[in-house]
């Protein structure tokens, strides 16, 4: 998958782990963390963090998780004008088969969350998404 989308992505200085957690963001924008480490692992955790730091993702509190959005320096950073844009370079494509996750080493499922830090001084993308988010049980 991230192959097939690597050509959007000039700059190659963001590890190819959080590159794919951060494609995943995208596809499913806005998305929860508690989705995203459901689908990438504990290390996904980490991952939120070392976006937030290069203000590709926003987040806000939503319960117990954190619900994220692409920011425009993640359009700006990949050359797109929307999220929309990603959608369409993927849409088309295969799902890939078992290569989601070759490489993530699982940790044990733990029911405490590290600290999460805020967003604060990033920009909201260009066009919020109409639809709720769906509620968390556990995180």
């Amino acid at each position: 998958f991230i192959d097939r989308v690597s050509h959007l992505a000039p700059q190659q200085d963001i590890p190819r782990p959080i590159l794919r957690s951060l494609a995943v963001i995208a596809y499913n924008h806005p998305m929860t963390q508690s989705d995203l480490v459901k689908v990438r692992g504990n290390k996904a955790y980490a991952h939120v963090q070392e976006l937030l730091a290069r203000n590709l993702i926003r987040a806000e509190e939503s319960g117990r998780t954190l619900l994220m959005h692409v920011t425009k320096e993640f359009l700006r950073h990949f050359g797109l004008s929307t999220v929309e844009e990603f959608r369409f370079h993927v849409a088309g494509l295969p799902e890939p088969e078992g290569e989601l996750e070759p490489e993530l080493e699982r940790e044990p499922e733990s029911d405490s969350e590290p600290d999460r830090e805020q967003a604060s001084d990033s920009e909201p993308d260009s066009e919020p998404e109409a639809e709720a988010p769906t509620s968390e049980g556990g995180g």
